[in-house]
């Protein structure tokens, strides 16, 4: 059952949010997953990613941090758009060092 009072952190929902991608999918969990894994509300998750895609994004780029591979290998080859932004950037940015 959801505790109503339970505290969790931005990095305990990325946390249960990349375990679901790892066994769902980068892009295959919903808001109310990461909530009953972490015991809260939907709410609760709510309050620190308002929509879904924006917990999808942090869990890549947290990946992408750590350097967790798996989950980076999932977006590359699911054409994930937040990839290709941050690979544009990083072309144009690796250009624009070159001048």
């Amino acid at each position: 059952m959801a505790e109503y009072n339970k505290k969790i952190t931005p990095l305990m929902v990325i946390d249960a949010a990349t375990e679901l991608a790892e066994k769902k999918g980068i892009r295959r969990f919903a808001r109310a997953e990461v909530a009953e894994k972490l015991g809260v509300t939907g709410g609760a998750i709510y309050y620190y990613y308002p929509t879904v895609k924006l917990m999808h994004d942090a869990v890549i780029r947290a990946a992408i941090r750590n350097h967790h591979y798996g989950i980076i290998a999932q977006a590359i080859a699911q054409n994930d758009p937040l990839i290709e932004k941050i690979s544009a950037k990083l072309r144009t940015d690796a250009l624009n060092g070159l001048k």
